[in-house]
This record gives C-alpha cells, sequence and structure tokens, in this order.
C-alpha cells in the first residue's frame, strides 16, 4: 500500500497504475495470453501502442476505484482473444475486449451493483453493459469509440 501511494509502483513489473497490474488484463483462455502480446499480434499494434492503451484502460479503472471509495476491483475479463471470444456464449463478435478497450467487473465489496453500474458510466465514455444475479452479476465497461458513443445494456 505504502509502494502504491508513491512513484515507487513504477518499480514494480509490470504495474501499469498504482493499483493495475498488467497480468490482470490478460486473456483467460488456456495460455492466458498477456495484454501487450495479444494486442501486437492480433491487432497489429506496436508494443508501445498496446502499452498505451493499457494505461487508458488502467486511468479509467483508478477512477472507477476511487469512485467505488477505492476499494479493490476484480477484473474477470479484459482482453480476449479472438478465438476465446468466440467460445464465449453471448458475446458480441466484434467485442471490445479483443482490442483491449473493456473490462468487466463484479461490484467492490460494500458497494452494489447499481451503484457499481454508476460508477462504470462516470468511468467509461462508450459501452456500459449491466449483468444482475442469473447473467453473472459484473458491469462491462469499455472506451471503444469506433463502435459509436455512449452504449448501455
Amino acid at each position: 500500500r505504502i509502494i502504491r501511494s508513491t512513484p515507487a509502483w513504477r518499480a514494480i513489473p509490470g504495474q501499469i497504475s498504482p493499483n493495475f497490474n498488467l497480468k490482470e488484463f490478460a486473456c483467460t483462455d488456456r495460455a492466458h495470453t498477456p495484454y501487450l502480446t495479444g494486442l501486437m499480434r492480433e491487432q497489429g499494434l506496436t508494443k508501445a501502442e498496446a502499452r498505451e492503451r493499457a494505461k487508458q484502460l488502467a486511468r479509467r479503472l483508478e477512477r472507477l476505484r476511487r469512485l467505488g471509495g477505492d476499494r479493490p476491483l476484480l477484473i474477470t475479463s479484459a482482453f480476449r482473444t479472438k478465438a476465446y471470444n468466440a467460445t464465449l456464449t453471448g458475446a458480441a463478435t466484434n467485442s471490445a475486449h479483443t482490442r483491449g478497450f473493456a473490462v468487466d467487473s463484479p461490484p467492490p465489496r460494500g458497494v452494489s451493483l447499481d451503484q457499481h453500474r454508476a460508477h462504470m458510466l462516470d468511468a467509461f465514455e462508450c459501452g456500459v453493459g449491466y449483468y444482475p444475479r442469473g447473467r453473472g452479476y459484473f458491469v462491462h465497461g469499455d472506451f471503444d469509440h469506433t463502435l459509436g458513443g455512449r452504449r448501455t445494456w
């Protein structure tokens, strides 16, 4: 905690912001495809471009965390390979996850799903999806402007 409150967090391997590490953004496929590697391979981004996208995602997640009372966030899905995305029931073919612009997260302890959705709407300017109990109990947030402006579902 002390390290994260100072610039020393930058010395932690893979740490992209005070509270988020690139490992948290990896695909949950069998290979655990890393965020940067996946974006470079599947989207043709340079390492610098992929890292910048990760920083943009982390900035939004830091805001989401602050809005939720600075409680730790669990990321259940960030980057997804196209092959892994295709295996998921209900996943959009053109998912923002495949381009590294999206995250799925259940509410942190002490925050309701409705509050978490409101916080996600403040932190992510494009897509926000609400998945109540029976549909996963999480909120999706993305900043993928290629899919249009504000979208909610």
